[in-house]
This record gives structure tokens, sequence and C-alpha cells, in this order.
């Protein structure tokens, strides 16, 4: 920002130089349009070198992080590589499982390669997966994963309890769900969430298309009250399917997009 500082600073010189030089005039404002014009070109060129700047700088839109002493669960501590070869799912499970009831289990920047789905455990309630961003923070079902290659008998990579109901402040944030390739009977994410449920800043990637839903809230009865903020579902047959009408769900910003049948399937939900 230096070079933003100096030509600030400059202004009143040149504004001086610019009235010495002119021609005697009666106008007390004679050479301001010419002035006026030459700020105004140094500007917009000034914010086109900081616009073409900032991409470079800043690489994910978010960063969440915290300091050492959070009591956060940390996928890493459970020997999460992140590299996107190593088969990651027992230790984001661990965490999860670590994390249930009362915890942020966590997942730092990287690709998790997972070959089953995770599981919130126990009562599955006030359990929060917390990724460090979006688009930095990928969770990835292997290619032609075992047990997800048929659409009559579909499985999630991410399940947040099933029935019965209240399950209470359940939370994903931040982070991608990627379906690979070949899964044809994969869905992302079934959430189950009631009592300030949210899910916040995710998406829900099909590798090449296919899969059965994007976010499932209708496998079960009684899921919500919940927000859900800020999703993005690319792929998929149907990308958001809700149902039943005991509890309201709240979707707010969300993108569907290349779905092959329905963006959106709601089936009785109000």
């Amino acid at each position: 920002m230096r070079f933003a500082q100096d030509f600030w600073l400059s202004l009143p010189h040149k504004a001086s130089r610019k009235h010495l030089n002119s021609r005697p005039t009666s106008s007390p404002i004679f050479g301001f349009p010419s002035l006026l014009i030459s700020i105004t070109k140094k500007f917009w060129k000034i914010l086109a070198i900081i616009t073409f700047l900032l991409p470079s700088t800043y690489v994910y839109a978010e960063n969440i992080v915290f300091p050492a002493d959070a009591g956060v669960i940390n996928a890493r501590d459970f020997g999460a590589k992140g590299d996107g070869v190593t088969d990651d799912t027992a230790a984001i499970q661990a965490a999860i499982s670590k994390s249930g009831g009362r915890g942020v289990a966590y997942l730092p920047n990287g690709t998790y390669l997972v070959s089953s789905t995770l599981n919130w455990t126990g009562r599955a309630t006030r359990t929060i997966l917390q990724g460090q961003s979006r688009e930095g923070t990928i969770i990835k079902l292997k290619d032609r994963c075992a047990g997800f290659d048929n659409p009559k008998k579909p499985h999630a990579v991410i399940v947040t309890g099933y029935f019965p109901p209240q399950r209470f402040r359940n939370a994903i944030r931040n982070l991608t769900v990627d379906t690979g390739k070949f899964n044809h009977g994969a869905i992302g994410i079934r959430f189950n969430a009631s009592n300030q449920g949210q899910m916040n800043t995710v998406a829900i990637r099909s590798g090449d298309g296919s899969g059965v839903i994007g976010l499932d809230m209708g496998y079960t009865g009684d899921i919500g009250p919940l927000l859900i903020s800020d999703l993005k579902v690319s792929g998929f047959d149907v990308g958001i399917y809700t149902a039943y009408a005991t509890a309201y769900q709240v979707l707010e910003h969300i993108s569907l997009e290349n779905q092959r049948w329905y963006g959106w399937v709601n089936d009785g939900q109000t």
C-alpha cells in the first residue's frame, strides 16, 4: 500500500504546482477540472492494481482456526493426514466420536479420503464438524467405493443421526463433501439437527455428476428446527430433499447446479 500512501501525500504539491504554472484568469478555480481528471485516473489505476493483487494474497474466503487451548478435537491428532491418498475414515470417525455430546471435531485444510460413512455417535447431539475453510477442507469419498454403487440402496458420506428425533445443536461448517466418481448410490450428507441446528458455508459436490441426493433432510422425521445457510450443491439426481412437516427448516443463500432430475424435492416440509 506504499504507492497509495505516496499518491495521496503528493496531492497538495501537485495541486500547488499546477496553479503556479497556469495562466492568469479571473476564475479562482482555473485548472480544477483537469486536476480532478488526473486524480480520478490515478485512483482507478491504483484500485485496479489492488484488485489484481488480492486473489493471490487471500486463497480462501474464510480461515477458521482455534487457539491451542480451545478444547477442540483435531482429527490430525488421531492420525488423519489430509493428503488425498491416505484413508482417513477411522481418524475422522474417532475425532467425531470423541467430540460427541458437547464438542467440536476440527479438520484443518486438506483433502481427507474416506471409504465408509462418518456417523454421529451416542445420542448424536451437540456435535459440530468444523472445517478450516470450505474450499480448503475437503472430505472426499474414494472413487468406485464399495457400498456406494447402488442407487436403490444409497449410503451417505456423513450422517448426523437417525430416528428418534431431538438431535440438538448438531452442525457442519466450512467444508466440502465430495462424493467422488462412479459412486452412483452416494448421498452427500444426511443432516439431522434440531433446536439451533446449523449447516453453514458448506459445499456438496459429485465428482462426475452421479449420485442420489446432495443434501438429504427427508430420510427420517422430526428434522429441525434448523438453519441451512450458504450451501452449494453440484451434481446428483436431486440437489436437496426435504420432507415431513413436524419441525421447520430454514434455508437461505442456496446454490443448486447440474442436477440430473430436480434441484430441490420437497415432500411436505413447510
